[in-house]
């Protein structure tokens, strides 16, 4: 589990993706600070509280990829999977593409006596009580030669920073029934309390190891384009907020 803030961890996906991979390659990490990670197409101030986002200097940054807002944090523990996009990999849907890339994690939930799965298109679910309740949240972005799929795991993070700081919505699954976030998500620790980030880390660090899936390892290596990715966009206010898309050399 290696110590990154967003944007480094984006941009740094993002290089490889447009680089191109020949084996599907994973970065497991987590946000040391406390950042508001949005959807490409998604308007702040529609999908955050601002004034909860600003008093705590919540940093905003916008991914490259689809999906909805999330809190990241020390308690949130994610993962890319950076994919070549080969003769079959290119003819998947995109669901199938969550649930291949994303079944390492659903098989360590699963190990672990717990009823997980994918819902809707690509939030992972457990069952409680006969209910889908979210534990971690998916998005994707596809380039010429590779694919990301990213996912944020609750593991310890607080029920209410959900509350505080995110808007219900502007697109939900069906599955979610108008539920708030507090009882629509649910943490790891909820279910498992002996679990934190760091244990949950080794035993995806073991499943995707079992896959023979390369797993990227410190020190992490900034090519000028990863650099260039970092510096003009995602540490930018005009692409984080504005989404206006700088000049990248590839």
């Amino acid at each position: 589990m290696i110590a990154l803030t967003t944007e480094e961890a984006l941009a740094y996906t993002e290089s490889l993706a447009i680089s191109g991979v020949d084996e599907p390659t994973v970065l497991i990490w987590h946000e040391p600070h406390s950042a508001a990670a949005l959807g490409i197409s998604q308007k702040a101030e529609r999908e955050l509280n601002l004034q909860a986002i600003e008093h705590d200097k919540v940093r905003i940054v916008r991914r490259q990829s689809g999906g909805g807002a999330v809190i990241l944090n020390p308690d949130v523990l994610c993962f890319e999977v950076i994919a070549p996009l080969a003769a079959d990999t290119d003819t998947l849907t995109i669901r199938e593409s969550f649930t291949r890339y994303t079944e390492p994690l659903v098989a360590v939930l699963q190990n672990q006596g717990l009823a997980a799965d994918v819902s809707g298109i690509s939030d992972i679910t457990v069952s409680c009580n006969g209910s889908a309740r979210k534990i971690a949240g998916c998005a994707q972005l596809r380039k010429k030669s590779a694919l990301v799929v990213h996912a944020s795991i609750l593991v310890t993070l607080e029920p209410e920073l959900l509350e505080k700081y995110l808007n219900f919505p502007s697109d939900v699954p069906d599955y979610r029934h108008g539920r708030s976030h507090r009882d629509f998500c649910i943490t790891l620790a909820d279910l498992i309390p002996e679990i934190n980030p760091l244990t949950l880390s080794k035993l995806l660090n073991a499943e995707f190891s079992r896959r023979n899936w390369k797993i990227i390892q410190p020190p992490l290596q900034f090519t000028e384009l990863a650099s260039e990715l970092l510096n003009k966009k995602y540490r930018s206010s005009s692409w984080n907020i504005e989404r206006t898309r700088p000049i990248i050399k590839f």
